[in-house]
């Protein structure tokens, strides 16, 4: 038996660099992780004052903006690997986050927004 092996780059018509994938990683998912924790007193103490306020300006909440590149059940094109999956990772861990929030502060919210080809929130 022969077997080849070809080194490429190439997933589809999508090269990814490893390089890309850690940036997008620091970018989309680390960077809101560590900005929430680091955030967390403040989150608290502005969920504990402001606690009979509606959401907005006054009470506690973090908004991070995600993409539709980062749904799993909506992929539907592949490719867009450093992009998508960073993505992917910021919506399990802004799920993760909420419940761990809503543990500790019982009014901070915590949510993904989702930016459509308008711009716009959906």
């Amino acid at each position: 038996m022969h077997l080849d092996v070809k080194k490429t780059d190439s997933f589809g018509d999508f090269s990814t660099k490893e390089e890309q994938l850690m940036e997008n990683f620091m970018v989309n998912t680390v960077a809101p992780i560590m900005l929430t924790k680091t955030l967390l007193p403040l989150l608290k103490q502005a969920a504990d004052i402001n606690r009979d306020k509606p959401i907005g300006v006054y009470r506690a909440a973090v908004v991070n903006v995600s993409s539709v590149l980062g749904s799993i059940a909506q992929n539907d094109q592949g490719g867009f690997y450093p992009y998508r999956c960073s993505k992917a990772a910021l919506n399990a861990a802004t799920k993760s986050m909420s419940l761990d929030l809503k543990k500790r502060t019982n009014s901070c919210h915590l949510c993904t927004s989702r930016l459509g080809k308008d711009g716009y929130g959906r």
